[in-house]
């Protein structure tokens, strides 16, 4: 069956509208970040080292967590013209895991909605992965040096957000390091896949006026 829905460009204005949400975000997360790093260039101590990798890891996770309602709100917004094949982009399983969402039954036998944590490593993977095909991008996330940084930089949060002895509250020079590497790869993606899905949803708004255009021809 073909597609029956041409979406309107509203519904491409609102999806553009969330990779706004996620540029705003990530830009006021890096704004705390770059303080952190200002404290540390002016009075490098223990406690701005620590302050850097907490800001580090806000703006991960929370741009993550943008990217992955960015990528559902381009998924609400495909443009399916009538001589298309509406296809659905994401699963069920993977709609909940974009809105962080489980279920679970209550003693009393009834359904409801709890949080759903996932590693953030993974979590980065899914994010990623989902966002570029809701944008029908290829914009893949590399495995290289700066992912590894990151993998690094999670082993030295969670060491400060769960220390056993104050040795585990000191951030070496070497470890600021990965953290500062991993800071710069997950910031360079998010803006490479910004960019890029922005002009994935104007290619979209040209196919959806050119059609609009062929409407009316063959409407003479």
């Amino acid at each position: 069956m073909s597609g029956t829905i041409v979406k309107s460009d509203k519904c491409l204005v609102k999806r553009n509208r969330e990779i706004d949400t996620l540029g705003d975000m990530v830009k006021l997360l890096i704004k705390d970040a770059n303080t952190c790093e200002s404290h540390i260039r002016k009075e490098d101590s223990q406690f701005w080292r620590r302050a850097l990798v907490r800001a580090v890891f806000a703006l991960i996770e929370g741009g993550t967590y943008r990217v992955k309602q960015a990528a559902l709100g381009a998924a609400e917004s495909q443009l399916v013209l009538p001589t298309e094949e509406a296809q659905p982009i994401f699963s069920a399983a993977e709609i909940l895991l974009l809105k962080e969402e489980s279920y679970e039954v209550s003693e009393k036998g009834e359904p409801y909605v709890q949080p759903k944590f996932v590693q953030i490593s993974k979590n980065v993977k899914f994010a990623f992965m989902a966002f570029a095909r809701a944008n029908k991008i290829d914009c893949e996330l590399k495995l290289d040096d700066g992912w590894e940084a990151f993998k690094k930089s999670i082993e030295i949060r969670n060491r400060l957000t769960h220390p056993k002895n104050i040795d585990d509250l000191n951030v070496s020079d070497s470890e600021l390091d990965k953290v500062r590497k991993a800071e710069l790869w997950y910031r360079e993606y998010i803006k490479k896949i910004c960019l890029i899905a922005f002009q994935a949803a104007d290619n979209e708004i040209e196919k959806l006026v050119s059609y609009r255009k062929d409407c009316k021809s063959d409407d003479v």
